[in-house]
């Protein structure tokens, strides 16, 4: 399937965005721990916050693992 022309770029651009966003956070959550300013514990809050959204949408997305065994009724069969 063909793209639009820029469409790599937007799609790269919005990955470093995402990096500078992550390593924001981390540096704020280093900053946090060690008495910073409030607004980094806001930060902090909101990765949080984030970080279990984006496990429940994963977990909810996942679904059952291959690697677990079937369903075996109650008496073993």
């Amino acid at each position: 399937m063909h793209q639009p022309p820029g469409v790599e770029n937007m799609i790269g651009l919005l990955l470093v965005g995402l990096l500078a966003f992550v390593a924001f956070g981390c540096v704020c959550i280093l900053w946090a721990d060690r008495g910073g300013p409030r607004w980094t514990h806001g930060v902090v809050t909101a990765m949080r916050v984030l970080a279990a959204t984006a496990k429940v949408f994963g977990d909810s997305t996942r679904g059952r693992r291959r690697s677990d065994p079937p369903y075996v009724g109650g008496d073993g069969s």
